[in-house]
């Protein structure tokens, strides 16, 4: 009996003692703190709604963006031939001649018609457009040679004082798919198909932009 009081208070001693140097170095009270904390996010996990969730939009952007469908931005410049003709992008077989010889009005349209060509996918190429009056003179001849009549010449090529390709107002379109796109557009840039035998053909006049294109001739 004795022995289980004496170990009993030496017990009591040491816890103490335990106690004691335990406030003295401060493990104690860090030990409350770590305690304290734990209890305080315990009740705060219980009594308090979780954070709202916020809905972030992530917008990738490439590091090259491609360029929007159907707007292709200015055309490139034709390429040229060993003999510094431009070619026609969509078949070298065509020239895709200039047409700074046409009158200002019939450039300027023929220009906005073919940035919207080519934004539609097609490459409108100037076959032929001013002709000097020489070069037409030509022509008639050798179609008057050919046929054998001015009446029946008549019917491919006018005389140079008739020709709208003189004065600088007519324009002959290849390829056909091209030539066919500006033919429906019905005269929206002020270019209309002017003959039945010739869907290559058009002609510039400031009015078909408003009244729309005539009724096609047979034949010049």
């Amino acid at each position: 009996m004795r022995r289980k009081i004496i170990g009993l208070a030496l017990a009591i001693g040491l816890t103490g003692a335990l106690l004691g140097v335990l406030g003295t170095t401060g493990v104690w009270q860090d030990a409350a703190e770590w305690a304290g904390l734990d209890a305080a996010a315990a009740t705060t996990s219980r009594t308090s709604p979780p954070p709202a969730q916020t809905s972030v939009e992530v917008v990738t952007v490439p590091d090259n963006p491609a360029r929007p469908p159907n707007t292709p931005g200015p055309q490139p410049e034709p390429q040229l031939d060993k003999n510094g003709k431009p070619v026609c992008a969509v078949d070298p077989s065509y020239f895709d001649k200039k047409v700074d010889g046409l009158k200002d009005a019939a450039e300027q349209a023929w220009k906005r018609a073919r940035q919207a060509a080519w934004e539609a996918g097609l490459t409108l190429c100037v076959h032929d457009g001013k002709r000097s009056t020489a070069a037409q003179q030509a022509e008639f001849d050798a179609a008057l040679a050919l046929h054998g009549s001015v009446a029946k010449a008549r019917q491919y090529v006018l005389p140079p004082e008739q020709s709208l390709h003189v004065k600088g107002l007519a324009v002959d379109v290849q390829p056909r798919a091209s030539a066919a796109w500006l033919e429906r557009t019905r005269g929206e840039f002020g270019w209309c198909r002017r003959y039945a035998n010739e869907p290559w053909h058009f002609e510039y006049s400031a009015g078909y932009q408003s009244g729309g294109c005539p009724e096609l001739l047979p034949h010049p």
